[in-house]
């Protein structure tokens, strides 16, 4: 597994991480380059989409997302144990009460158990992941001239159903596995960790320290025995699908480790040091520096660094800007020619006066002096 250029598509089978996944993906692209349609109702004019050249699609488009796009996608995905996925898919949906499912549920009084049986329900636990990724995929059907709503969605999906190039799960299960030998990354849900460092490595990008959990249930209830057989029974491609990408997964983590000259047994902070050195020689390594005199940055372009919340739009300013967090040492790598700079850096007022003059600044691991004054709407740093 090696950096390719983009575009990227991220394949988000729903209740495997990708809400949080998403906020940390984002970061390392330009606000402007990302697709900002996470559905396919919400997409609207197909063609209109292709000709924005993004470089990072993202959401639920399974596996038809080339549509969109007039080169071709370098894919990414995350895959989770088939067993908590069902029960994840049903918890959420007892809780998301704006939904015809929710009320389902509860008219019903469907436990788990009923939830998994029920002829209406059944369908949204069974080789979810199988169905999910194969949606579309490989498929050549021009769809340039449509236009997505709602309503369109209903005929696009029936038509892309119609035309399933891989009609068994068979048929899907090996297509997948070669889908997963082929992407560009994916990680495994339950060790979405190690996946993160695996991410960093095979981008170039600078190690995750800390990572955000948005949209997470974290009541975990005991599934009894005989529930779990019956969602084997129900799931049998999905675990097939799951225990080939495990496999290889452990077999590039290994592959990273052996790169980055470590030990199988090497801990996390010498990981993620080995994975920040492969980063910044890379980026050294890279003629695409920064020449101007005066050089402006704000977090609509990507962010190289860790420990920075997902970006958000200040209508006020016309600007993007994001929140520090969630650990309490952030940084931001711009790479610049090394030369002598006076740095000014802005800070909404939305904090106390006496938190900023409690900050500590590096810069290259060196304190240097600074000040800071009150500029309206913001405070601004000067260094």
């Amino acid at each position: 597994m090696s950096r390719v250029n983009p575009p990227y598509y991220f394949a988000h089978i729903p209740k495997t991480g990708g809400t949080s996944f998403i906020a940390l993906l984002d970061h390392y692209f330009d606000a402007d380059k990302i697709c900002p349609h996470q559905l396919w109702w919400e997409v609207g004019n197909i063609q209109e989409i292709k000709n924005n050249d993004y470089h990072l699609y993202r959401g639920h488009f399974g596996g038809a997302a080339q549509l969109l796009s007039k080169q071709s996608l370098n894919y990414l995905t995350i895959l989770r144990n088939p067993i908590s996925l069902a029960a994840s898919t049903y918890n959420y949906s007892k809780r998301d009460k704006n939904t015809k499912l929710h009320k389902f549920i509860q008219n019903n009084h469907l436990s788990f158990e009923g939830f998994i049986e029920h002829h209406r329900t059944q369908h949204l636990i069974q080789n979810r992941m199988l169905r999910a990724l194969t949606f579309g995929l490989d498929n050549q059907l021009n769809f340039d001239d449509m236009v997505l709503t709602a309503n369109a969605y209903r005929q696009f999906k029936r038509t892309i159903n119609k035309n399933r190039l891989y009609k068994t799960a068979e048929e899907r299960l090996e297509r997948l596995k070669q889908f997963i030998l082929n992407c560009q990354w994916f990680g495994i849900l339950e060790q979405y960790d190690q996946s993160i460092d695996l991410l960093c490595y095979v981008m170039r990008w600078p190690p995750v320290t800390k990572t955000q959990k948005l949209n997470v249930y974290n009541k975990q209830e005991d599934i009894a025995p005989e529930i779990k057989e019956k969602l084997k029974a129900l799931n049998q491609f999905d675990c097939k699908l799951y225990h080939f990408a495990q496999h290889q997964f452990n077999k590039n983590y290994e592959h990273m480790l052996t790169d980055l000259s470590l030990p199988k047994e090497a801990n996390t902070e010498d990981i993620k040091k080995a994975i920040d050195n492969r980063y910044q020689t890379a980026q050294a390594n890279n003629q695409i520096l920064n020449h101007k005199s005066k050089y402006r940055y704000t977090p609509k372009e990507p962010i190289l660094g860790d420990q920075w919340h997902r970006r958000e739009w200040n209508p006020n300013l016309k600007k993007y800007f994001c929140w520090s967090g969630p650990g309490n040492v952030s940084f931001i790598d711009i790479w610049t020619l090394q030369k002598s700079y006076l740095i000014k850096i802005k800070i909404i007022n939305a904090i106390s006066h006496s938190v900023i003059k409690n900050l500590k600044i590096l810069i290259n691991n060196a304190q240097p002096t600074w000040r800071c004054d009150s500029k309206g709407s913001a405070y601004e740093l000067t260094i």
